[in-house]
């Protein structure tokens, strides 16, 4: 595409992005600006139709504090031409180094972690969308690492023009356009040197990849573009017919196990990603949806990030997403009733004049704790290492895992059970009875109920 006066510029870009929907009048829209040629082209441009469209525009910029002084100055220099063009300018300062040990991930993804979670915050609060300055070369190179880390159909469509409120109205151009673009128009930029260092493997893909890509075929972002509307139009219609799988695999408690082994490899990998999706709001990798795929057939459990858990049982592939739970609660144990940190209550019922008798079966004592065996720091709280239980009427202690391992207590039973417990002696447990330890005998004359 050649821009060779204001004419050709508004009929060739802005008929485009006005067909595509990415423009309209009266829109609300935040350019995320870096300082590059890419981001002032499009900033340059919404900026050129802004009365024309009555368009609302700011500028957003993100400081990543990464190259000390060259990035005081790129904040400098993008600021001041806002000014200049009296565009209302948005930035954020942030120490990406320190954020991303803090955050455990590189800085690559951790900056970009920031960025949008800026941009986003700013779109709600000026209700407005966000405008990146992608390209088609930055596409060309996403396909090419997502093909390098093998994630799938998804990830060779490349990237979206839209996504909820972030479009990318420069994605059909290439990176020789927008520098054809800022030449015509003399748009001043700032060049990252980082661009250039072989520490990122985006940078080796444009810089070393990308020039004998070309070599061989000239036409590569023909090419591409060609390639990726076909798999977009194949995923699109892989995905309704998943999603359509996904609603007959329901059931009340989960998914049937039965239904899913039916659907063919293509639709069953995107129904687990929408289980995953739609249940903890997490992507699955591939090792999840090999592990998933064979539980279906042999049985078990997977942990998915986050400690989120798919496992069958009763022929159903059930979710559980476990309760973070609290180890230092301690409630003391009171004499009436107690509230949970989670919200339930517990009724501490006193029952007076026992009358227990070896020789009948005192089966209305069954669950009532006596009173007198009762120390005083007892607390209420969840399970925890280590703890031990000498159930009722069974021989000996055991730790509490092997009691519930031998009960067959689910997992997510397990979290969010409540027990009363001294030390690591479990007098009590929600559901599932008492401790030899506190059950009532001849001896006893007061005793508690505990009603949850």
């Amino acid at each position: 595409m050649h821009f060779v006066s204001d004419k050709e510029k508004y009929a060739k870009i802005a008929e485009m992005l006005e067909k595509s929907g990415l423009i309209a009048e009266n829109m609300r829209v935040i350019i995320c600006v870096s300082g590059g040629p890419d981001s002032m082209a499009l900033l340059h441009f919404f900026w050129s139709i802004q009365k024309e469209k009555r368009i609302k525009l700011w500028a957003a910029h993100v400081n990543h504090m990464l190259r000390k002084e060259q990035a005081d100055k790129d904040e400098k220099f993008v600021c001041s031409w806002c000014e200049e063009k009296k565009i209302e300018i948005r930035v954020k300062k942030e120490d990406i180094k320190q954020r991303a040990k803090e955050m455990k991930c590189g800085l690559e993804e951790c900056g970009r972690k920031v960025r949008y979670a800026f941009f986003e915050e700013l779109s709600k609060k000026l209700n407005a969308k966000i405008a990146t300055a992608h390209t088609l070369s930055d596409n060309i190179e996403t396909f090419l690492l997502n093909f390098l880390r093998g994630t799938g159909l998804n990830g060779l469509c490349g990237i979206p023009q839209v996504r909820g409120n972030i479009i990318r109205p420069f994605l059909s151009l290439s990176r020789e356009d927008i520098e054809e673009y800022c030449h015509i128009y003399e748009i001043p930029f700032v060049i990252d040197d980082s661009n250039y260092s072989e520490d990122y493997t985006r940078n080796k893909i444009r810089n070393a990849v990308m020039p004998n890509l070309k070599k061989i075929n000239p036409s590569l972002e023909k090419v591409f573009t060609r390639t990726v509307e076909q798999l977009k139009e194949d995923n699109i219609y892989l995905q309704k017919l998943a999603n359509e799988a996904f609603e007959k695999a329901k059931t009340g408690k989960g998914f049937s196990r039965k239904t899913l082994l039916t659907f063919p490899k293509p639709i069953l990998s995107r129904v687990l990603m929408l289980i995953a999706k739609s249940t903890f709001g997490i992507n699955l990798e591939t090792v999840h949806i090999k592990k998933l795929s064979l539980i279906l057939k042999t049985g078990g459990c997977v942990t998915l990030p986050g400690e989120n858990k798919l496992r069958i049982s009763e022929e159903v592939l059930q979710i559980f997403s476990p309760l973070k739970r609290n180890y230092s609660m301690k409630i003391p144990f009171a004499s009436s009733k107690i509230l949970t940190e989670d919200g339930r209550e517990v009724i501490i019922k006193k029952i007076n004049n026992i009358s227990f008798s070896n020789e009948n079966n005192n089966t209305s004592y069954y669950g009532l704790l006596d009173a007198s065996k009762i120390g005083k720091n007892v607390f209420f709280r969840n399970r925890e290492p280590g703890d031990l239980f000498f159930h009722a009427g069974r021989n000996g202690t055991k730790t509490l895992k092997k009691f519930f391992n031998e009960k067959k207590v689910p997992i997510e039973v397990r979290e969010k059970l409540l027990i009363l417990a001294d030390g690591k002696r479990v007098l009590w447990i929600e559901n599932l009875g008492i401790s030899e330890l506190v059950k009532v005998d001849s001896k006893t004359r007061e005793a508690y109920q505990l009603i949850i």
